[in-house]
C-alpha cells in the first residue's frame, strides 16, 4: 500500500465514513461500510486529498459538502438497500474524482476558489462548473465526471453527434439522453470550454464554438488551455 493510499484510507476510516453515518437518517454504520469500493487510482486519491486539505468544500453535516460556487451539495458514499441489515454503503466514484478536479482547479491551474465548485445550477447539468465571475453561476468551464474511461468516450462520442446535429432528438439509451441533455445546457449558457474527466486523469477537453441553427463546434485542445492565467473575463 503507497503512502497516499494509507493516508487516504485514514481520511474515510477517521472522518469520512464517521461525518456520513452521525445524523445520517439511513441508520449506517460505519462497520457497514464495503470496502470493495474501494477502486481508486492513487493519483485521484492524491488529487481528493489535495482539496480536502486545501479546505475547498465545508461540511454541512451529515456527510454532505459543498463548495464556494455549487448549486448543490456533494456526498462521497452510495447507499445500499433498505431492506439490508445492516445497510451497507459504498463508496462514490464520481464526486471523489469531483472533488479531486477543485485542487487541480485551484492549485494547478491557478483558478480563485471563489470561481469553482460543482453542480450546475438549476439543471445539474454539469458535475464541476468554474465562473468567469464570482457573482455568476453560469458555467465559463463545464466539466463532467464519470467512473470509467469507457463512459468519458461514449459521453464525447453523443455530445459531437448532438452538437452538430441540433435538430436531433437522444434515442432510448440513458447515456444519448445524459449527453443530449449537456448539450442542451450548453446551448443555453454557451461556454467556450468543456472538460471530460475520467478515473486516473483520463480527460478530454473542447473549445466550443456556436454557430448558427444550434450548432456547436468542439474543437480539441490542450489541457493547459484552461489555466487562469489565459482567461481575460469581465471581472479581470
Amino acid at each position: 500500500m503507497t503512502e497516499v493510499s494509507r493516508s487516504f484510507q485514514r481520511l474515510l476510516v477517521e472522518t469520512l465514513i464517521p461525518q456520513f453515518c452521525t445524523g445520517n437518517a439511513g441508520g449506517f454504520l460505519p462497520s457497514s461500510f464495503d470496502q470493495r469500493s474501494l477502486r481508486l487510482s492513487d493519483i485521484d486519491m492524491a488529487d481528493f486529498l489535495r482539496a480536502w486539505n486545501g479546505q475547498l468544500v465545508t461540511h454541512l453535516g451529515s456527510g454532505k459538502y459543498r463548495a464556494a460556487r455549487s448549486g448543490a451539495s456533494e456526498q462521497f458514499f452510495w447507499s445500499g438497500s433498505k431492506n439490508a441489515s445492516p445497510r451497507t454503503f459504498t463508496l462514490w466514484i464520481e464526486p471523489v474524482i469531483t472533488l479531486g478536479i477543485l485542487a487541480r482547479l485551484h492549485f494547478d491551474f491557478g483558478w480563485p476558489q471563489e470561481f469553482i465548485g460543482t453542480q450546475s445550477a438549476g439543471d445539474w447539468a454539469f458535475d464541476v462548473i468554474v465562473t468567469n465571475n464570482p457573482d455568476s453561476m453560469d458555467e465559463y468551464i463545464a466539466c463532467e465526471v464519470k467512473k470509467s474511461r469507457k463512459e468519458i468516450d461514449a459521453l464525447a462520442e453523443y455530445m459531437q453527434h448532438f452538437a452538430r446535429n441540433p435538430d436531433t432528438l437522444p434515442d432510448e439509451k440513458s447515456a444519448s439522453k445524459n449527453a443530449f441533455k449537456k448539450v442542451a445546457a450548453l446551448r443555453k449558457r454557451k461556454p467556450p470550454f468543456l472538460w471530460l474527466v475520467g478515473p486516473d486523469r483520463y480527460e478530454q477537453v473542447f473549445r466550443l464554438s456556436y454557430g448558427d441553427g444550434g450548432r456547436i463546434t468542439m474543437e480539441d485542445i490542450p489541457l493547459d488551455e484552461l489555466n487562469y492565467q489565459n482567461f481575460k473575463g469581465p471581472s479581470l
